[in-house]
């Protein structure tokens, strides 16, 4: 964790530790008596306050907001985040805090209320203060291009010259740079290696575009792409817990399925009274390693839909049913491919599975689109969930971005945070 992530979570438990400690002083009376405000009643709401909102804040990226976030976006992600905050304490106080439940309430809320107004003073004001990052950028790339927005002290498309190299010294050393930011396309130049390892013994923090791109964005740089990276970040093969973790899935898809039947059931008859066509269709999707397999879906389209071949999905879908738009909004048309994972066909996440009719195309475009086939594609995914429905070729690049992030950085913690995302996702 960053300072900056660190210090923001630190701030936010300490407001919620002091906000139930004077609430309890003030209103409850126990000012007499110190044990019981600290170990008494007050301990196990606060201690499920401070946990829920540091997992719930996390989740939805409350504590790093990029140089680039918008924060429409994240005034929208702390909304829901206090909804739910408030939703699972009240929910739990009055079975952990059985004195004056009225009063239990009204603590919760100040306490909310001082916590986002803390985050939003902090957003304003501090973190632009005492966390805005300098940078400079050497080199010319798409990928700084991109990071054009960042506003750099200085933007060194030409590299550096014998002359400029004890000026750029001087100009980090008066700014306090906090790093320089090199074009990939450098390091094939001797020349300019030589200076960037100068620049690593003098202790300057040295980072590559790409990776800069990587940690700001939270996707790959396409562009930057070598054979030396694929070797790198694909090549890992199936290891005893990830074996486990398959079969727990497949098992806990298979229950969930059993589970949901009845749902799926009044799903299908809805379907068949209100249009034409079978409740549930059957489409060939490309799984890993190229490998096709059988998707099963409740059928959101009307009947003819897909009569003139697979197509991009359009923002504004007439294809698409009065109840399809229900089912699409709430992903219950998905609820089939529970099957397809306990079949071990898909996973719970992955990248989204694509029909071999679009991958053709898709591929004399993105000539490394085949990558994202090395994960086993899912029913949720860091693409998913990070970006709309690939309505394009383009899309699918921008997708591809965030398929290969998620392939380079997979982990336990990732999934966990897709998952919390997408349920939030899905009850916003």
């Amino acid at each position: 964790m960053k300072i900056r992530d660190f210090t923001l979570a630190a701030l936010d438990s300490l407001v919620i530790i002091a906000s139930f400690f004077t609430f309890a002083v003030i209103f409850f009376n126990y000012a007499s008596d110190t044990y019981k405000i600290i170990f008494g009643g007050n301990l196990p709401l606060v201690a499920l306050a401070v946990a829920t909102w540091l997992i719930l804040g996390y989740t939805a990226e409350l504590y790093a907001p990029r140089p680039f976030t918008n924060y429409l976006e994240f005034k929208k992600n702390l909304i829901i985040t206090s909804a739910i905050w408030l939703l699972i304490l009240f929910a739990s106080g009055n079975a952990l805090f059985l004195e004056a439940p009225g009063k239990t309430a009204a603590m919760l809320i100040v306490t909310l209320t001082l916590t986002v107004a803390t985050k939003i003073l902090w957003l304003e004001t501090g973190n632009k203060i005492f966390f805005k990052q300098k940078v400079i950028f050497l080199g010319a790339s798409p990928t700084l291009d991109a990071l054009g927005r960042l506003e750099p002290i200085a933007n060194l498309r030409n590299g550096l010259s014998d002359e400029l190299y004890p000026r750029l010294n001087i100009i980090i050393e008066r700014e306090k740079i906090d790093a320089v930011i090199v074009a990939d396309n450098l390091t094939q130049d001797a020349r300019a290696m030589n200076q960037i390892i100068d620049f690593i013994v003098a202790s300057r923090h040295i980072i590559s575009a790409s990776d800069f791109y990587e940690s700001i964005f939270q996707k790959i740089a396409v562009d930057e792409i070598s054979p030396d990276w694929i070797l790198k970040n694909t090549a890992r093969g199936e290891t005893f817990i990830t074996r486990v973790c398959g079969l727990i899935s497949r098992l806990l898809a298979l229950i969930i399925f059993i589970l949901l039947l009845p749902l799926i059931a009044l799903i299908s008859l809805a379907i068949i009274f209100t249009s034409p066509g079978p409740a549930f269709i059957h489409q060939t999707r490309v799984g890993r390693f190229g490998k096709t397999f059988i998707l099963q879906k409740s059928p959101s389209m009307r009947a003819d839909a897909g009569r003139a071949g697979a197509q991009w999905a359009a923002e504004i879908d007439t294809r698409v049913t009065p109840l399809g738009r229900l089912l699409r909004a709430t992903h219950l048309d998905e609820l089939p491919q529970l099957w397809n994972i306990a079949m071990g066909e898909l996973a719970f996440i992955g990248p989204r599975p694509e029909r071999p009719e679009l991958i053709g195309p898709i591929k004399k475009t993105v000539p490394l689109f085949d990558l994202r086939l090395l994960a086993k594609p899912g029913l949720t995914g860091w693409a998913q969930i990070n970006y709309h429905y690939g309505r394009s070729v383009d899309d699918a690049r921008e997708k591809l971005a965030y398929d290969l992030y998620y392939l380079k950085n997979h982990s336990i913690w990732l999934d966990l945070k897709i998952l919390l995302r997408t349920a939030k996702h899905f009850i916003a």
